[in-house]
């Protein structure tokens, strides 16, 4: 058994739930703990990451995901957003130091975002993350990083953290079953995306979920689904000339393009799709589903597959990262991406695309695989039955389709025209599958750029608005 606790010194935890600014994460996710471990080992290293780090960590994430020991009754005090200045982009850090070095003064860019201060308040309680496994074999290197954590989530929540050989019982487990949370694991390549991604942020890895239920839940769950993709990552659309939703094919195709590029001869087939089944899909991610929704276009991102392997992951992520400029759009551009999304943009949250649901809406419609043989409904629904089925989703047990979507924002299926897409029919669709789905969720000829994704519908009260 390896047993790390985490004391928080100051009695509080500070960070948002993924999709939620304003909205204090508790329990911590396991993701967080692996981030903080990385950051260790660079506090370690001096500079360099340690190799017995390195060897540690990714033994680590290759384990099955931990139980935790925590409070489940601890005060949350949420928080609204408040703007504060933006952090500097990578190309404007090296405009600050090219001035410096030519003895100029560094004129910062103007601009600020939304930041959100959410807390949990533990008090004197510990947090205990708890893994069923042997790790006698890294105990030093492991001992060493875990001394060396010094905030766990925001750095306005000093942590002590130690391994210890007592401990009390767990009482959160991970689940199959879709329980009470859904928090962020490590998955094979988080280790070296984290450590390539150094002083991005966010840093652009790809995000994992896992169900977890308390130890005393007697009611039976409903099992946690899965499609083709399990994670994805996500880099930010310049907006000052903005794109609709209407752009995604050019968009996707031009994203797909530059990333080849920059992956050269060695990319893997399920990269560059040729002879592979499921492979990368690329995505144009729209401002939809709310009150205030403007359906423009704010960022772009990449679905990975569950099969991709970890090496092939981080060959993924490191393509998709080297992109700064898209061309051949079809209009204006040349496109900029930031390394690091802005925080506070829920569509640009990869937990806004991937927390399971069993309701999903179509964001841009999906292109029939083939066309109904006969004009009767029962034959309509066969063939978006068979479209689902062969991008891998599980049968809904109910679904709508209509021409006009169910996401604010959206745009009708008609509207869909050009030839970047694929023939076929183009329906929105909204489906309720038996049990909770985990995202993204794509489907259609058009899949894999980003015609045919969907977005999740949350269970809510009456009259409570989507996710940004």
């Amino acid at each position: 058994m390896l047993a790390i606790r985490c004391q928080f010194l100051n009695g509080t935890y500070q960070a948002a739930e993924p999709g939620d600014i304003g909205r204090p994460e508790w329990p911590p996710h396991p993701a967080r703990l692996h981030a903080a471990l990385v950051a260790a080992g660079w506090a370690l290293g001096n500079g360099a990451f340690p190799d017995d780090a390195r060897a540690a960590l990714e033994w680590l994430e290759r384990a099955p995901e931990p139980a935790i020991e925590c409070r489940a009754d601890v005060p949350l005090r949420t928080a609204p957003g408040v703007y504060v200045p933006r952090n500097l982009t990578s190309a404007e850090v090296g405009d600050v130091l090219s001035a410096m070095r030519a003895g100029r003064d560094p004129a910062r860019q103007s601009g600020r975002v939304v930041r959100s201060f959410p807390t949990s308040i533990p008090g004197d309680e510990p947090v205990w993350f708890l893994w069923d496994i042997d790790g006698s074999a890294h105990h030093g290197a492991l001992s060493r990083l875990v001394r060396e954590v010094q905030y766990l989530g925001s750095s306005r929540s000093p942590v002590c953290c130690d391994i210890s050989r007592e401990h009390p019982p767990p009482t959160l487990h991970p689940s199959q079953r879709g329980g009470t949370y859904t928090l962020r694991v490590a998955r094979p390549g988080l280790t070296g995306a984290l450590i390539a991604a150094r002083g991005t942020y966010p840093p652009p890895v790809p995000a994992a979920f896992a169900a977890y239920s308390p130890l005393e839940q007697s009611e039976p769950q409903p099992t946690l689904a899965s499609g083709p993709f399990d994670s994805m990552v996500v880099r930010a659309l310049d907006r000052r000339f903005p794109l609709t939703i209407l752009h995604t094919a050019a968009l996707t195709r031009a994203l797909r393009e530059a990333v080849l590029a920059h992956a050269g001869d060695d990319a893997p087939a399920v990269l560059h799709g040729h002879g592979c089944n499921p492979h990368v899909a690329f995505l144009a991610l729209a401002n939809v589903g709310h009150t205030h929704a403007s359906g423009q276009l704010l960022g772009v991102a990449a679905a990975i597959p569950h099969t991709a392997s970890p090496d092939e992951q981080r060959a993924i992520v490191h393509a998709f990262e080297a992109v700064e400029k898209l061309h051949n759009v079809g209009v204006g551009g040349p496109w900029r991406l930031s390394p690091s999304a802005e925080r506070g943009v829920r569509t640009l949250d990869p937990a806004r695309w991937i927390r399971p649901a069993r309701r999903w809406q179509t964001v841009t419609p999906v292109i029939l695989d083939r066309y109904p043989k006969r004009r009767e409904p029962e034959a309509l629904q066969e063939a978006v039955r068979a479209t689902l089925r062969h991008a891998m989703l599980p049968d809904p047990e109910q679904l709508d389709a209509s021409p006009i979507p169910w996401q604010a924002a959206a745009v009708p299926a008609p509207a869909y025209t050009g030839n970047e897409l694929p023939s076929g029919l183009r329906l929105h669709l909204d489906v309720r599958f038996p049990e909770p789905l985990r995202g993204p969720v794509l489907a259609g000829r058009g899949r894999y750029f980003g015609v045919g994704l969907f977005a999740p519908v949350p269970d809510r009260p009456t009259g409570e608005l989507a996710d940004a």
